[in-house]
């Protein structure tokens, strides 16, 4: 069963959703916006940024996912625009992100729960209170690593669901804790600018915070009407991302408790105990475990479909492209991306999580590049939904988010020795594995429905 299976259930509100937490997933990680160059320039940062990078990204990538609406949608336009070996490096680059990027969510899971049995609900222990050797580490890593997969193994609109109820468990503390900010802001603070600003910080937080909209057409395959659903979940995603960070930051920079200066990665707890005591921090902290699991949940999703999609289109070995025959799930490439994620439950993560960033960055300045050649090579090609842009406006467009892409690849490439040789060696790990497949090429036998697609082949 390929990826253009008839069972196309997603609308706009589950897309929304999947996509939200392959992006966001909520406000966490956010608090180096802030501290970075200060309250002023973290506001303006976090209002300006979701229009003048996500929302183009959102609605060019959305143009292509309804012109090659199948799953792993972006490798194939990357492959027609640039020929199919980059399709595969593009793939390649993505789906190792994203179960890097996945790898981290039971180990923060767990994290956090010891943390709360210890009682050192801020992190201000640093999480010693409880001890666990390696084994003991591993395995409870590997429990909720189980646990959390199952609802990416029913069906993938049980993942919307799932999603849904994630968020709610996730917005309603944050909305307690703004409202009890509120009263304690002092307008004052929103104007005060860092004189020591680190600009290399703030561009890597927002990247961070906003990037992964490529992911929504990991599952293009499954998506209800995608001319109408893609634009309009798309649209939903950026809004629902740019409140996510702006609310928040008006609130907490306000009140500035602790001082701004002080804030970095996990700094949402300690602000809750500052803001509203003890039983504030430790709500934000349990929702923490409800976004953790989010993010998990619709990345494991996200790189189970695309990787099923790369096989359907002769990416990957056909193995992967099989699914279920009751929900079209596909068991098995979930499965492996399960596999490595519970093998690196034995490792730290604080070098190896570089490689996600630069790589997620890459495979978006390729996308980028080929959705604007597109407009020109392959006029065409009929994409039921279509930016309201010319061509040569849209490559005006993308020029802004190509930039901030070439400076966040670099600056994750350069960060340190160790970062450029682990980003180097996946590199050429990926061109090694795509040399192996040009040589023993995979049997493609996908049939698209859409007809202008249909004819198209992705040559080497």
């Amino acid at each position: 069963m390929t990826g253009s299976h008839s069972r196309r259930k997603l609308g706009i509100t589950s897309v929304a959703l999947i996509t939200y937490f392959n992006v966001s997933g909520g406000p966490w990680g956010s608090e180096p916006v802030i501290a970075a160059c200060g309250p002023l320039v973290g506001i303006l940062a976090v209002t300006i940024f979701p229009w003048v990078w996500c929302l183009p990204l959102a609605l060019t990538f959305a143009e292509l996912f309804t012109a090659f609406p199948t799953d792993g949608s972006f490798c194939m336009w990357v492959g027609v625009a640039f020929g199919r070996p980059m399709g595969f490096q593009v793939g390649f680059w993505s789906w190792v992100a994203g179960v890097i990027d996945n790898a981290i969510y039971p180990a923060l899971i767990v994290d956090t729960i010891m943390a709360l049995y210890a009682g050192d609900i801020t992190g201000a222990d640093g999480g010693d209170g409880v001890v666990l050797s390696l084994l003991q580490r591993f395995l409870l890593r590997a429990v909720f690593a189980v646990l959390f997969m199952i609802p990416t193994l029913t069906s993938i609109k049980i993942v919307g669901h799932t999603l849904l109820v994630m968020g709610l468990m996730i917005f309603l503390p944050f909305a307690v804790m703004i409202a009890i900010s509120l009263p304690q802001v002092n307008p004052a603070n929103w104007f005060v600018v860092r004189e020591d600003r680190d600009w290399g910080r703030l561009l890597s937080a927002l990247y961070w915070n906003y990037s992964g909209f490529d992911a929504a057409g990991a599952y293009a395959g499954e998506i209800q009407s995608p001319k109408t659903t893609y634009p309009k979940a798309m649209v939903l995603c950026v809004v629902m991302i740019a409140f996510t960070y702006i609310i928040p930051f008006i609130a907490i920079s306000g009140a500035d408790k602790p001082h701004y200066t002080t804030w970095d990665d996990g700094s949402y707890s300690v602000i809750a105990q500052a803001v509203g005591g003890t039983w504030l921090c430790a709500w934000i902290v349990v929702s923490s475990l409800f976004g953790n699991l989010g993010l998990y949940v619709a990345e494991m999703a996200k790189d189970g479909f695309q990787l099923a999609g790369m096989a359907d289109s002769g990416l990957a070995p056909p193995f992967f492209a099989q699914r279920d025959e009751a929900n079209g799930v596909p068991r098995r490439a979930i499965l492996l991306s399960f596999s490595i994620i519970v093998v690196m439950g034995l490792f730290d993560f604080t070098t190896i999580l570089s490689i996600d960033n630069f790589l997620s960055a890459l495979a978006s300045l390729v996308e980028m590049s080929a959705a604007v050649k597109m407009r020109f090579s392959h006029p065409e090609i009929e994409r039921p939904y279509r930016v309201n842009l010319s061509d040569r406006n849209l490559a005006i467009a993308m020029v802004l988010p190509f930039i901030l892409g070439v400076f966040i690849m670099l600056n994750e490439l350069t960060k340190s020795w160790v970062s450029f040789g682990l980003n180097v060696g996946v590199l050429l790990f990926g061109y090694g594995c795509q040399r192996w497949i040009q040589r023993h090429p995979y049997h493609q036998y996908e049939v698209i429905e859409t007809p202008r697609f249909q004819d198209l082949t992705l040559e080497y």
